[in-house]
């Protein structure tokens, strides 16, 4: 009983981003949105491929509001080196959800452009939001308040 207690605690106190519970949308009587969520999450074809690209850009078409659709639209590019394409479809991800993609977003200036002064911006405005813990890098290696003072560091 201990090891369940002991897994589950473990469990709830890792959060990241994953893909949103579409039954929200359909909750709240929002077919379209509840439409175009199903369509994001379902695959369709490689990350990045054509096929996966256009899911995307009909999901946001049908539900403009569909942060995860802008989030997982912008990964190709961050993966392929294509940094303003990436951080402009990604801006717009922040703009319906920062709480979800505020410290992605600061990670990833961290990580891969070196951007300090604005990954210090975004994870600090991350824990102005919240009033517990701001989480974990994406890759879960670091505490986002640890990847900040590496950040002050640089």
């Amino acid at each position: 009983m201990k090891k369940v207690l002991f897994i589950l605690l473990l469990l709830c106190s890792f959060y990241t981003y994953s893909q949103p519970n579409c039954n929200v949308y359909k909750m709240d009587g929002n077919m379209t949105c509840y439409e175009a969520c199903k369509l994001a999450t379902e695959g369709g074809g490689a990350q990045g491929s054509k096929a996966s690209q256009e899911k995307f850009d009909k999901a946001i078409a049908m539900c403009p509001i569909l942060d995860y659709a802008f989030m997982e639209k912008s990964v190709p590019y961050l993966k392929r080196g294509d940094f303003i394409t990436w951080k402009r479809i990604l801006d717009q991800a922040v703009a319906l959800n920062p709480m979800a993609h505020l410290g992605y977003r600061g990670w990833c200036r961290y990580q891969f452009l070196r951007d300090y002064n604005g990954a210090i911006r975004d994870l600090e405005k991350l824990d102005s939001m919240t009033t517990f813990d701001i989480g974990y890098s994406i890759n879960g290696d670091y505490q986002l308040n640890i990847a900040k003072a590496l950040c002050y560091k640089g």
